[in-house]
C-alpha cells in the first residue's frame, strides 16, 4: 500500500484524512474511520490541482465526490501516471464489453435509428470517462485503437449510419442469395430483397396491387428465420 504524503501544513492537522492506494483500491483513513474504494468505482482517474498550502486531489464515484487538500507538492508527478494505469486496468474490461456489444449489434442486425440514438448516448457516457485525459497519458498506447473507435461512436453522424446500414444489407443479400432466389416461384427482385432485409423503425410496407408486396412479406418472414433474428 502506497501512502500519499501530505504537505507541512497537512501534518499540522491531526484529523486530516490520510490517503493510500495499491493496484486494487484507494484507502481513506480519517480518525477511526476507513473507507476503501476500488478503481473500477471511480468515474475517471483522480486529478490534481495546486493550492496555497499544498496540492489537492479529487475523484468521483457514482455516489460521491471526494476532494482532499494539503497534500505534498509534486505528488502528481509521482503518482499521476500510476493512478491512470490502475484506473485503466480496472476499467478497460468495461470498455471492451461496450465496444464488442456495439460491434455485434451493427453486424447482426439492421441499424435502426432508435439504436443509433442509444449508442450515441452510451458512447458519450463512456467517452466522458476516458477523454480527454487518456490522450495525455503514457497509458494511451495500451488502448489507442479502442479509444479511436469509441470517439467514432461518440461522434456518430448520418454518414456512418448509412455506411453501416448499407454494409449490413449487402452482406445479408449475399449470404441469403439462394433463399431469395427460391422463396417464391420467381426470384425476388433487388428492391424486394432489400425490403426484406431493411428493418428500420416504423418500417411500413406500402405498395399497390401487383407490386410483389405479398412476396416481400413472405420473404421477410423467411429471412428473419434464416438469419435467426
Amino acid at each position: 500500500m502506497n501512502s500519499i504524503p501530505v504537505s507541512l501544513f497537512g501534518r499540522m492537522f491531526a484529523t486530516k484524512a490520510m490517503l493510500a492506494f495499491d493496484h486494487h483500491i484507494l484507502t481513506i483513513r480519517q480518525g477511526n474511520s476507513t473507507t476503501q474504494i476500488s478503481w473500477s468505482e471511480l468515474e475517471a482517474p483522480p486529478s490534481f490541482a495546486y493550492g496555497l498550502f499544498g496540492q489537492t486531489i479529487s475523484f468521483v464515484t457514482a455516489q460521491q465526490n471526494y476532494t482532499f487538500s494539503l497534500l505534498a507538492y509534486g505528488v502528481h508527478r509521482k503518482f499521476q501516471a500510476e493512478f491512470e494505469r490502475c484506473w485503466l486496468n480496472a476499467n478497460v474490461a468495461k470498455l471492451d464489453t461496450f465496444l464488442n456489444k456495439i460491434t455485434k449489434l451493427v453486424k447482426q442486425r439492421y441499424l435502426r435509428q432508435s439504436y443509433v440514438s442509444r449508442i450515441q448516448r452510451l458512447a458519450q457516457q463512456e467517452h466522458d470517462r476516458w477523454l480527454p485525459w487518456i490522450k495525455n497519458s503514457p497509458a494511451f498506447v495500451l488502448v489507442d485503437k479502442k479509444i479511436n473507435v469509441l470517439e467514432q461512436y461518440a461522434n456518430w453522424d448520418a454518414a456512418l449510419t448509412q455506411y453501416l446500414q448499407q454494409k449490413y444489407v449487402t452482406k445479408q443479400l449475399n449470404l441469403h442469395h439462394a433463399f431469395f432466389d427460391s422463396v417464391e416461384a420467381n426470384p425476388l427482385t433487388l428492391s424486394q430483397r432489400q425490403a426484406c432485409v431493411i428493418d428500420d423503425d416504423n418500417n411500413l410496407l406500402l405498395a399497390g396491387a401487383g407490386t410483389g408486396k405479398t412476396s416481400v412479406m413472405i420473404g421477410r418472414a423467411g429471412f428473419l428465420v434464416q438469419s435467426q433474428q
